[in-house]
């Protein structure tokens, strides 16, 4: 999972902070596959606790079951940038790597929380 982050400034409107969300989508192996993606994702302790980390959810579809979206929230892209730097993000994108089929592609947005 590569990392491409494309955010702006923190800005604020009517005093609400904006939140930096970062998506990826993707095929896991197998239906297993996908729900072992989620569980990882849930019990990563170090990205819960990381500095500027809002809140994030794992979610599987319910057409294709092997569909798996992971979203975080941000309170600001300097976390983001420094949680997508650190040893503990590397080991569970290699712990997700093993689960995943094709190339998942990661996209940033903004908006108010």
């Amino acid at each position: 999972m590569a990392l491409n982050l494309r955010a702006r400034p923190l800005d604020t409107l009517d005093g609400r902070q904006d939140v930096y969300i970062y998506q990826i989508v993707g095929r896991a192996s197998s239906l297993e596959d996908a729900q072992r993606i989620c569980d990882l994702f849930k019990h990563d302790l170090s990205r819960i606790q990381s500095p500027g980390y809002a809140r994030g959810f794992c979610a599987v579809n319910q057409e294709d079951k092997t569909n798996v979206l992971i979203q975080e929230e941000w309170y600001n892209p300097s976390s983001l940038r420094f949680w997508h730097e650190s040893p503990d993000y590397r080991r569970l994108r290699e712990n997700l790597e093993l689960l995943i089929e094709g190339v998942w592609e990661p996209e940033t947005y903004v908006g108010q929380s």
